[in-house]
């Protein structure tokens, strides 16, 4: 788990100088850091759900697809990470708006997106291999999201 802070703290700091960097050299860092992220994510997975072979031949196939559909949401994050990194000393009530509702909506696809996975590890595996998959997603997610918004000033008035 200290991993994982460390790697989210490093993304954080990859967002804030992305402007001081060449575009391609940031985007190569933070694909590396993803792939840190979710490498400590699976790590963390497997430990906790201790599948048998049988189990995991199913199970880590809706794993990976629910990876890359969770990892657009990571962009869309990113990218309001970035717009509000531009625009927080210089906000007004209309774009402080914008933000928390981009937030929302980010928010709503992942929630959406994890019920369905959910749904799909139920009908594979059962209620307690998709619970345990909810809950350790939700738990590191939540993590991510803390180390996050503790690095994220709060909405200033404008000067």
């Amino acid at each position: 788990m200290k991993t994982l802070f460390t790697a989210c703290l490093a993304f954080l700091f990859l967002a804030a100088v992305a402007p001081m960097s060449s575009a391609q050299n940031t985007e190569d860092l933070i694909e590396l850091l993803r792939h840190d992220l979710n490498t400590e994510a699976t790590a963390i997975m497997t430990e906790a759900l201790q599948l048998d072979s049988s189990q995991s031949e199913i199970f880590w196939p809706i794993w990976r697809e629910y990876n890359l559909e969770y990892s657009k949401t990571g962009d869309l994050q990113l990218a309001l990470l970035k717009d509000y990194a531009e625009h927080h000393m210089s906000m007004d009530d209309v774009k402080a708006k914008e933000f928390v509702e981009r937030g929302f909506k980010i928010q709503e696809k992942r929630m959406k997106l994890r019920k369905s996975y959910w749904k799909k590890v139920d009908k594979a595996l059962g209620g307690i291999i998709a619970g345990r998959f909810v809950q350790i997603d939700s738990q590191l997610s939540n993590l991510v999201q803390l180390q996050i918004s503790s690095q994220v000033p709060l909405v200033q008035a404008p000067q």
